[in-house]
């Protein structure tokens, strides 16, 4: 998971959009822009190791765009741990498991529904503990 945020962040471009609103207690929001693409981080985790519980995040992004995808990782969602230790945890895990556990750290990005004529889009994410969704954002323009 650590790398398909290394990964991510890498594409997402290197402009950092300001991002205004009520603070959480352990969930922030970071928004990168790149070349017609921007990049959404809505982050639950805290360094100092508290208890950390599920947070919801509402967004409203101002302006038109042509198509939002989200993607996650939590404990459910782009971890190849969890499918390590159902398989038992191998020590020596051959070409085939390798193959599965590299299938369970991909990002899965799914469409959400938008409308490309309305000039205010509001979504709203529960984060889990110690998890990231990942909005990609096509066309944005304010």
């Amino acid at each position: 998971p650590a790398y398909r945020i290394f990964q991510t962040l890498h594409q997402a471009g290197n402009r950092r959009l300001t991002v205004y609103g009520e603070s959480h207690s352990t969930a922030e929001v970071l928004a990168l822009a790149g070349e017609g693409e921007t990049y959404v981080f809505v982050y639950n985790h805290d360094i100092q190791e508290r208890n950390v519980g599920k947070e919801e995040v509402t967004l409203t992004l101002e302006g038109s765009l042509t198509g939002i995808y989200q993607a996650v990782i939590d404990s459910s969602h782009c971890n190849p741990r969890k499918i390590w230790e159902e398989m038992g945890s191998p020590k020596y895990p051959d070409k085939e498991t390798l193959l599965r556990l590299e299938e369970a750290s991909m990002l899965r990005y799914e469409a959400l529904e938008t409308d490309s004529l309305a000039k205010s889009h509001t979504i709203t994410v529960v984060a889990e503990p110690e998890s990231v969704t990942i909005l990609r954002i096509l066309d944005w323009h304010v």
